[in-house]
C-alpha cells in the first residue's frame, strides 16, 4: 500500500472545495456547451497580465510582478512553441498534469508542456501546494480573440478586479494599448508601456482618451527596456533592478501590495 503524504491530502481537500477532482479535460466546455470555470483557492489572489499586441513584453512584466510579490507564482497560458518562460526556472519541479513546474527563488513558474492553438483548450492552472501571495496569469492570447471566446481564461479576465495591460511606446503600440484598455474596461486596468520615460517620447506619440485617464489616476506606468532580455529572452539570471523597481510600482497601483494598505 502506497503511503499518502500530508501535501497530497491538502491538495485533495483543496480540490474537493474547488469542485476539481481530476485534471481538467483538454476542451474548455462543459457538456451543456457552457465554459468551465476555474475557481482559485480562497486565499489566492489572481492578477491577469495581457499584451495589447504580440511582443509587447507581457511575459517579462508578468515574471517581474511575481518576483516582487513573492512568494508568488506565474502561469504562462500559451503553448510550448510560443512560450517565453522555458528557460526562466533555476530548478525544475516536475510535471503536474499538463503543466511543467519550475521555480526561481520564491516564484513558482508554470508553463504548458504541449502546443495549443486554441484558447478553449488551455487547462486549469494546477493546484497550489505551497504558500503563494499572488498568482500572475500571463494570459498570452490576443484579448480581442479571448473576449469573444467562451473559456475559463476569458471569465478570469472579465471577473478580475484588476488587469495589467502591456503596450509599447510606438504609435501602433499606443493605439493598440488604448483599444485593449477600452475593451477590458479602463476603470480596472493598469496600463504599462515598454519604452523610455514619457518625458523622452517623441511628439508623434500621443495618448488616447482612456490612457490619459489612467495617466491622471497614476495607473499608466513605464517599464524600462532591457536590451539583454530583448536579445536573449528570459533566462535563469536575476531580473535587473530597474525592471523590478518598475514592477513594484505596478503592483502598488493594482492595490495588491499588502504594504500599500498598512497604516503608517
Amino acid at each position: 500500500m502506497t503511503a499518502t503524504t500530508v501535501v497530497e491530502l491538502q491538495r485533495a481537500w483543496r480540490a474537493l472545495k474547488a469542485g476539481v477532482f481530476t485534471d481538467p479535460p483538454p476542451v474548455d466546455a462543459s457538456t451543456n456547451g457552457a465554459p468551465r470555470v476555474w475557481v482559485p483557492e480562497a486565499a489566492e489572489r489572481v492578477l491577469p497580465v495581457v499584451g495589447a499586441t504580440r511582443g509587447a513584453g507581457a511575459t517579462v512584466v508578468a515574471l517581474a510582478l511575481a518576483t516582487v510579490a513573492a512568494p508568488a507564482r506565474v502561469v504562462e497560458c500559451t503553448g510550448l512553441v510560443t512560450a517565453g518562460l522555458v528557460a526562466a526556472p533555476t530548478a525544475e519541479l516536475g510535471v503536474r498534469g499538463p503543466w511543467v513546474r519550475g521555480s526561481r527563488m520564491d516564484v513558482i513558474v508554470e508553463r504548458l508542456q504541449d502546443t495549443w492553438t486554441d484558447p478553449t483548450r488551455v487547462p486549469f492552472p494546477s493546484l497550489l501546494d505551497r504558500i503563494s501571495r499572488l498568482t500572475v496569469l500571463d494570459v498570452s492570447w490576443d484579448p480581442t480573440l479571448l473576449i469573444a471566446t467562451p473559456t475559463w481564461l476569458t471569465q478570469m479576465l472579465i471577473d478580475a478586479p484588476t488587469v495589467v495591460v502591456v503596450g509599447t511606446a510606438t504609435v501602433p503600440g499606443l493605439r493598440r494599448l488604448e483599444n485593449a484598455v477600452g475593451l477590458l474596461g479602463a476603470v480596472r486596468c493598469v496600463a504599462t508601456v515598454l519604452g523610455p520615460p514619457v518625458r523622452r517620447w517623441p511628439r508623434t506619440l500621443a495618448l488616447g482618451t482612456h490612457l490619459k485617464g489612467l495617466a491622471a489616476a497614476g495607473r499608466l506606468l513605464e517599464i524600462p527596456v532591457v536590451p539583454r532580455l530583448q536579445l536573449a529572452g528570459i533566462d535563469a539570471d536575476d531580473l535587473p533592478a530597474s525592471l523590478l523597481t518598475a514592477a513594484q510600482r505596478v503592483v502598488a497601483a493594482t492595490e495588491l501590495d499588502p504594504q500599500s494598505k498598512e497604516t503608517p
